[in-house]
This record gives C-alpha cells, sequence and structure tokens, in this order.
C-alpha cells in the first residue's frame, strides 16, 4: 500500500517576517502556486497564488507589495501523518476542501503533498483501469455565448 511520505516533495518555505512582494517573487522563481510559512523555526501556516490574488482584490489598502506582511494573507496549515494512505490523504483534502497537505511526523513537516501529486500518482499507475466516462457529469446547463 502507498503511503503518502512516498509521494511528498520537500517544501519551499518563507518566513512569516516576509512580505507579499516576497512571497509572489519566491512562488515565481521556482514555479510553484504554494509555500509554506515558517516562524520561529516551525512551519504551520501556508501561503497560495490564490490566497494572494483574493486578499489584493478585497483588499482596499493602499500600501506597496513589499509592505504588507504575510501573516494578512496567510491560513493554518493542514498537517496529516507519512504514515496515512494516499486515500485518507486525500479524503482530507476533500472534506477540509484545500489542495495541499503537509506531512509530517511528531510535529516537524517532511514535504508537502498536493492536488497535482495525487494527479501525477494517479497517471503513472492506474491508467487504462477506469474511464472518464464513468465519473463525468452527464447532465449540465448551457447557453447561446450572444444569450
Amino acid at each position: 500500500m502507498t503511503i503518502v511520505k512516498d509521494l511528498i516533495k520537500k517544501p519551499i518555505t518563507i518566513s512569516q517576517s516576509e512580505s507579499i512582494s516576497d512571497a509572489i517573487k519566491n512562488l515565481f522563481k521556482n514555479n510553484i502556486s504554494r509555500l509554506l510559512v515558517e516562524n520561529n523555526g516551525k512551519i504551520s501556516e501556508i501561503i497560495t497564488e490564490k490566497d494572494i490574488v483574493l486578499f489584493l482584490l478585497q483588499s482596499n489598502n493602499e500600501q506597496n507589495l513589499d509592505q504588507i506582511h504575510l501573516s494578512k494573507v496567510t491560513k493554518k496549515l493542514v498537517i496529516v501523518e507519512s504514515s496515512k494512505s494516499i486515500k485518507e490523504s486525500t479524503n482530507l483534502m476533500l472534506d477540509k476542501k484545500i489542495s495541499s497537505l503537509a506531512v509530517g511526523s511528531n510535529g516537524n513537516v517532511d514535504g508537502i503533498f498536493t492536488k497535482t501529486d495525487l494527479a501525477r500518482y494517479y497517471a503513472e499507475n492506474f491508467v487504462g483501469r477506469k474511464k472518464v466516462l464513468n465519473y463525468m457529469t452527464t447532465s449540465y446547463t448551457w447557453m447561446f455565448s450572444d444569450d
């Protein structure tokens, strides 16, 4: 049985004292969509591209991005034990409506597990076993573009 620890990647972190501008630079530099946030040597929060965009759209703040600290945008990190199965981890992501989990043991974060990792795992291990036809929504609502 594959466990979640088998699929994790090393987390890329940023200090909580950094700014939103620093987070954006880090995301682009590493071509990723989320960073784990470190505070006093401990990882306990996460910041995603989506969090930043939503904050900026909803904010009427006139501050420069270099002046806005990450603490205004970060979210609490959901951590799962390294020994959890892929199924248990995926169900947790679905229940919490999140797209990534920190993976660790004894309070330490060893890596991050994302929905991209999950998709890659299934693409590499289960190709041809199931078809999209078996899971797709068959009834949908549509309209003409000029309506």
